[in-house]
């Protein structure tokens, strides 16, 4: 019961991701993050890598660090600057397609699946955008408290898969019910759908570090968070609608 809406919306999913209409917008999202934070890293890379340096010895505590020629900790503080650019970018990515891209793919969904699914518009633009500051609070909180997880070698993949999951099961099924769903029917799937959700990010997950798939990933988790979520709905209402 748990993955055959989960495979079902993943399969749906991929076959939206080919209609005009979606594939304008798959690039958008990353390069929307890249442009930004590529232009942020050109403009200001002395200086963040120089303020990375100087956090090293709170991150590694210990005499050993003051041993470090300058030349090795700035080498590891250019590491980090740019390992930090992949969890900013996916970021940019998740929060653009939230704010731009869901409304299109909402539409997408709704009228080739759903046209009957009555819309009782419980979101606004004001519980997007608190929504998705507080998975970005928690995205951010988590990833540096684990971060010394990446150290570890598979740490380095699975945390941010993890992290990932998290972020983009909150953000998209806020966005993916917030046209149809009543306050009440998304606090019920959000409780009762949870374990299905998270199953979908956790599928989804590995897009955001495998290159050129992560290209797609943030339009493809849209898609797939949007037909499951439409797909549960329509089964929320269904004793209701027998009923009447």
């Amino acid at each position: 019961r748990v993955m055959l809406p989960v495979l079902q919306a993943l399969r749906y999913s991929m076959c939206h991701l080919m209609q005009p209409r979606v594939l304008l917008w798959v690039i958008a999202p990353i390069s929307c993050a890249l442009i930004v934070w590529g232009v942020t890293v050109w403009l200001w890379w002395g200086p963040l890598t120089a303020a990375i340096a100087g956090l090293l010895p709170a991150w590694f505590p210990g005499e050993w660090l003051g041993s470090w020629q300058p030349g090795v900790r700035g080498f590891f503080a250019a590491l980090l600057t740019l390992g930090m650019l992949g969890p900013l970018v996916m970021i940019t990515a998740v929060t653009v397609t939230a704010f731009f891209v869901m409304p299109v793919l909402v539409d997408v969904v709704s009228a080739s699946r759903f046209p009957t699914l009555e819309r009782m518009r419980f979101g606004t633009v004001a519980g997007s955008v608190w929504n998705t500051v507080i998975a970005l609070v928690i995205y951010v909180v988590l990833w540096v408290v684990t971060l010394p997880l990446w150290l570890t070698g598979i740490g380095a993949i699975v945390v941010p898969m993890l992290n990932s999951a998290l972020l983009n099961q909150r953000v998209f099924r806020y966005d993916a019910l917030s046209e149809h769903a009543s306050a009440r029917e998304y606090a019920a799937l959000a409780k009762n759908a949870r374990q299905r959700l998270f199953t979908l990010a956790l599928l989804l997950s590995p897009l955001s570090v495998i290159p050129l798939a992560n290209l797609f990933g943030p339009v493809i988790s849209g898609l797939a968070f949007t037909h499951l979520c439409l797909a549960e709905l329509e089964s929320l209402r269904k004793p209701a609608i027998a009923a009447s």
